[in-house]
């Protein structure tokens, strides 16, 4: 009877939609949502997670309706004055910040057409679970 569970689980994990879970931490039958995930997933969801936090930040210091945002050639000044750490596009495997961001995709953080790194997230949210 538990191993018909447990591959009862699996088959709910499996047709899953990620958008419709309640608890990340139990989506199928006690599975988390991110049970596969690797160091490179994490990874990549805290650099989205970081730079999510500095479109927000920065616009919030900064208050100019003049500079809406960092433009991708200050993208590794800024982020290391915020996080105190470097970014560095080449740890991702790619050569620029442009690259990096699209790493991401397009769900969460963008460039502008004047190259200005936007977010698709409102600056104030419930809960972090809403990142990939």
């Amino acid at each position: 009877q538990e191993k018909a569970a447990q591959e009862e689980a699996e088959q709910e994990f499996a047709s899953l939609d990620i958008f419709g879970a309640d608890d990340v931490n139990d989506v199928a039958g006690g599975i988390p949502l991110f049970r596969d995930f690797q160091h490179e997933d994490w990874t990549l969801m805290n650099l989205v997670f970081e730079l999510n936090l500095l479109v927000h930040a920065f616009t919030h210091d900064v208050a100019d309706p003049e500079r809406p945002g960092v433009h991708v050639n200050h993208l590794g000044f800024y982020y290391k004055k915020y996080f105190g750490k470097e970014l560095r596009p080449k740890d991702f495997g790619v050569e620029t910040e442009k690259e990096l961001v699209s790493l991401a995709g397009d769900k969460v953080l963008y460039f502008t057409a004047k190259d200005v790194l936007a977010s698709q997230l409102d600056g104030e949210y419930e809960s972090p679970a809403i990142f990939p």
